[in-house]
């Protein structure tokens, strides 16, 4: 199994860019077909999704023990590459996802970058994000200063999140 670690900073894209992969990995619907990747895509934030929300170790240790099941579930499954969405703000944090794989599993990590301005037009055309404040502020500079790590970085900034799927779909092992 692949495994595609997509982020960046909240609103620069990775949704967006995750559903357009799974467009272009569109499997022949018959039953015996595998001329095209079986493509799965989570969202780490979903899983992060509980109330009340206190993101304390039993929490944290929840979201892990999710994670691993999602995962080993999709290398049985016969999923040839899991897209992971997430705000990775450091390596740490790739780090500690790729170690939740089963083994055996080949990583790419792809960060998605775009101006501060550019990320803040984005980010204030969601109705369901609100303003900018010290909080998203901190994830944006973070996610970019991480990008450094990356396999793969992609500039958002004047592309469209067509483009950048079709450079992860001929980049990324396992989506092609």
């Amino acid at each position: 199994m692949n495994l595609l670690l997509l982020g960046g900073a909240p609103g620069v894209g990775k949704s967006t860019v995750a559903r357009e992969v799974l467009k272009l990995c569109r499997r022949d619907t018959s039953e015996h077909s595998r001329d095209h990747p079986l493509v799965q895509w989570v969202d780490v934030d979903a899983l992060w999704w509980h109330q009340p929300w206190h993101p304390d170790e039993t929490l944290r240790a929840m979201v892990r023990d999710n994670l691993r099941a999602v995962l080993a579930n999709s290398a049985a499954a016969g999923v040839d590459t899991v897209v992971l969405t997430w705000v990775f703000q450091s390596a740490q944090l790739r780090d500690l996802l790729v170690s939740l794989a089963p083994a055996g599993t080949a990583v790419t990590s792809a960060q998605l970058v775009a101006s501060e301005e550019s990320w803040r037009q984005r980010f204030a055309a969601d109705p369901e994000r609100g303003t900018v404040d010290e909080f998203y502020a901190d994830r944006y500079a973070s996610a970019q200063e991480s990008a450094g790590s990356a396999d793969l970085v992609l500039d958002t900034t004047s592309r469209s999140a067509v483009e950048c799927a079709d450079f992860l779909r001929r980049s990324v092992p396992g989506l092609t």
